[in-house]
């Protein structure tokens, strides 16, 4: 698609979530690149994207696109017993690259489709990093790392390197490593991936407190998640150590440059005081229709915010969403938490997440020298005091999405 080099668009609202909303305003983009935001004035000419607003693009820092082809999310009776459902899923559905390739790219066009502009992306393999060509830029590849023996350590930590290492120069997105969860990633090894990622300045993110199975695995070395591992030959009794517990997680994962824990749903205010203290480098992902689909209690989200934690936004996959769409999770989470601001809330999905993702540069607002990332969100702004509570509201929808300064999603 060609760029076009000198674009000003203008829209009713254009909401830059670095403080500033303006009726009637007008981006000013030179060759994808923002180069001002500012007023209208009467009788230019612009392209008037007409009674709508213009918002950074959105930014999901959480999701799997391999689940990409679900149909429905997967339900199960449990948290372990979702996993064993999605294991057996992904040896049935997943087996092959190809397969795994069509699914990303299938979840790459839903995601963009749904105005996300930037995706922070586990990937489970290295063969199917090709896919990735077509991801947003910029955006965030995670490679996955499973290994719950001490045989596993050194060929993880190659893997690791390998995948560090032949990233394709004109990549869309940077390179980053996800220890999976504390039952599947024995305690050396995510210390020695902690000091890969601060080696190579990479940001690492890990599932942590998402389950009262993972709880009860941690606590007491037993229950449903140690059947399973032992189900798959992945148990391992020196895997995990008594002494370490979710906080010894969480300090590993704030000894790093940058780091996400992914859900945290049932991390406690010592943890999310740990978490405020570290802000600038860890923060805390809600994937708020995920959250429901299993069932776990309320999310404390204000508290958590008040404590001073980032949280940031994510839709997680398929397998327990029912699509990509993160401004559905906007709306889930301002239904869910009305004592947070509507603001607050979209912050979550577009500045703090791209900061989130060691991006606050180059995506999440709309200001002179950022990329040309934007979502233009029709709504029903006449019945809300307020255009981020219009934006939040049940009637939104995304009607055109631009990544630097190409429509990638034209409003008809």
């Amino acid at each position: 698609m060609q760029q076009i080099p000198h674009q000003e668009i203008s829209a009713r609202w254009v909401l830059t979530m670095c403080g500033e909303l303006l009726e009637n305003g007008v981006v000013e983009i030179h060759e994808g690149r923002i180069t001002n935001v500012r007023p209208a004035r009467p009788g230019e000419e612009l392209l008037e994207l007409g009674e709508v607003a213009l918002i950074p693009g959105l930014v999901n820092t959480h999701t799997h696109l391999e689940f990409s082809t679900l149909v429905q999310p997967i339900e199960a009776p449990s948290f372990t017993d979702w996993i064993r459902q999605l294991v057996s899923y992904r040896s049935e559905h997943l087996a092959t690259s190809e397969q795994r390739r069509a699914a990303i790219r299938q979840g790459i066009a839903e995601s963009i489709s749904s105005g996300v502009t930037t995706i922070g992306e586990i990937a489970s393999d290295s063969q199917s990093s090709q896919a990735y060509a077509s991801l947003p830029a910029p955006s965030v590849v995670m490679r996955e790392v499973i290994g719950t023996a001490a045989a596993d350590e050194q060929d993880r930590l190659a893997m690791v390197e390998q995948f560090h290492s032949t990233v394709p120069t004109d990549a869309s997105w940077r390179p980053a490593i996800s220890p999976h969860a504390p039952y599947t990633v024995r305690c050396s090894l995510l210390q020695q991936l902690v000091e890969f990622s601060t080696q190579h300045q990479l940001l690492s993110a890990m599932h942590l407190a998402e389950s009262t199975d993972e709880l009860q695995l941690l606590e007491h070395g037993d229950g449903p998640l140690r059947e399973l591992l032992t189900e798959l030959d992945a148990w391992h009794e020196d895997a995990t150590d008594p002494g370490f517990g979710l906080s010894g997680y969480l300090d590993s994962l704030c000894q790093g440059p940058w780091s996400l824990v992914i859900h945290g749903n049932y991390l406690d205010p010592s943890h999310w005081q740990q978490l405020a203290e570290h802000r600038d480098r860890v923060s805390l992902v809600y994937c708020p229709r995920t959250h429901s689909h299993f069932g776990h209690p309320g999310y404390r989200l204000a508290e958590r915010l008040a404590a001073g934690v980032r949280v940031v936004l994510g839709t997680d996959s398929r397998a327990s969403s029912p699509d990509l769409d993160l401004l559905a999770d906007v709306r889930e989470a301002a239904q869910c938490h009305p004592q947070v601001s509507p603001d607050q809330i979209l912050a979550m999905a577009t500045r703090e997440g791209a900061e989130a993702l060691g991006l606050g540069d180059e995506v999440g607002q709309l200001t002179a020298g950022r990329c040309a990332n934007m979502t233009v969100i029709a709504a029903d702004f006449s019945t809300h005091k307020e255009v981020a509570a219009a934006i939040c509201a049940p009637a939104s929808r995304v009607v055109g999405v631009m990544v630097a300064g190409h429509w990638l999603r034209q409003l008809a």
